[in-house]
């Protein structure tokens, strides 16, 4: 009798053994799907993301991806965000830094949504991206005409013999702003102009005859612009608020050209 209970306790103590060696299997065997998951939402997370950047930013331009999180969305979807870095289709295009978000069906690869931004810096959130953007643009005001429409990036405004009046500037493509002034017929400097506001006059035929630019809180640009004088032809480059035009000599500025480098 005590040989058959000895034996009883030794079946239940394997059994109970057994299942404890068992029990922890499932554990780490949820975690493997777990983490396969994960790396499934990443992976079809940054395909989706680098098809839409070549959709939208040309299809040469490349994203660099530095790291990825998941966070719990559903029992069906996952959420990825990451930084990655994104060079342009054109050369010029220094390389930014981007932060991308994701949501992931984990079940069928799907991805719900997919979006990218400059990433923030300081309290300054990130704002949308597009490599296509001018780093510059400018449209003039030309006597007989009007206003012309927005030249971008070294193109020429103004021309076919006509005095400029008036100009607004502005850097969509740039970090920081600009600021422009233009010296006017009878009236010579006028107040430096913020981005996107009129430098000239307009109605007053008064002829526009040098102008000055200059960035502000651009590190590593330098903007650059030339200008057609009557009788003169094409000034040199002048950059980073140098007078380019003339004064003193009753000559108008009749073209412009503004571009963009990095210094």
């Amino acid at each position: 009798m005590q040989r058959r209970s000895q034996k009883r306790w030794w079946v239940l103590a394997v059994a109970v053994v057994s299942w404890c060696g068992l029990s922890g299997a499932p554990g780490r065997s949820a975690a493997q799907p777990q983490q396969q998951n994960s790396q499934y939402a990443v992976e079809q997370c940054q395909q989706e993301l680098r098809l839409r950047i070549e959709r939208e930013q040309g299809r040469r331009s490349r994203v660099d991806f530095a790291r990825a999180e998941t966070y719990f969305v559903s029992n069906a979807e996952e959420g990825v965000r990451g930084t990655a870095t994104l060079r342009g289709e054109r050369d010029r295009r220094a390389p930014q830094l981007i932060s991308y978000n994701c949501t992931v069906n984990i079940r069928n690869g799907r991805v719900r949504e997919a979006t990218y931004t400059a990433a923030a810096e300081g309290n300054n959130p990130g704002r949308p991206i597009n490599l296509d953007t001018p780093l510059v643009e400018y449209s003039v005001h030309v006597a007989d005409r009007g206003w012309i429409g927005w030249a971008k990036d070294g193109e020429t405004s103004g021309g076919e013999g006509r005095r400029m009046e008036a100009i607004r500037i502005a850097v969509p493509g740039l970090p920081g702003t600009v600021r422009y002034r233009a010296h006017i017929q009878d009236h010579g400097w006028q107040d430096w102009i913020k981005e996107g506001r009129m430098a000239g006059t307009t109605g007053q035929s008064r002829r526009m005859e040098a102008i000055q630019i200059e960035l502000r809180d651009a590190p590593g640009w330098s903007i650059q612009y030339s200008v057609y004088v009557s009788d003169l032809g094409w000034s040199e480059w002048a950059r980073d608020g140098e007078a380019a035009g003339t004064t003193g000599q009753s000559r108008a500025i009749e073209g412009i050209k503004i571009r963009a480098a990095r210094r």
